[in-house]
């Protein structure tokens, strides 16, 4: 667990997203990312959300856009975070 002056991060509500892949919590997403950090009492909503609004369709006007469902986007890559950073 990584400390912020001395209290650990998960009294002030963050969790790491993109944690390491040894930690056993997530099988897909980005390799860890030990600098990106999430505030989780927002963010979880903002997932949730996310999850109930957008769909691969959605992601478009990019190169590229048109293998988001392929790739599993949202699957894999969205929800592809630590389980510490889901709703319960």
């Amino acid at each position: 667990m990584v400390s912020f002056g001395g209290f650990r991060h998960v009294c002030f509500g963050f969790c790491q997203v993109y944690s390491d892949f040894s930690k056993n919590d997530r099988s897909s997403g980005y390799q860890e990312e030990a600098w990106h950090w999430t505030y989780t009492p927002q963010s979880k909503r903002f997932l949730d959300e996310y999850n109930k609004i957008i769909r691969h369709q959605d992601i478009n006007g990019f190169i590229g856009s048109d293998l988001a469902e392929k790739l599993g986007m949202i699957e894999n890559y969205v929800n592809g975070i630590s389980s510490d950073c889901k709703l319960d």
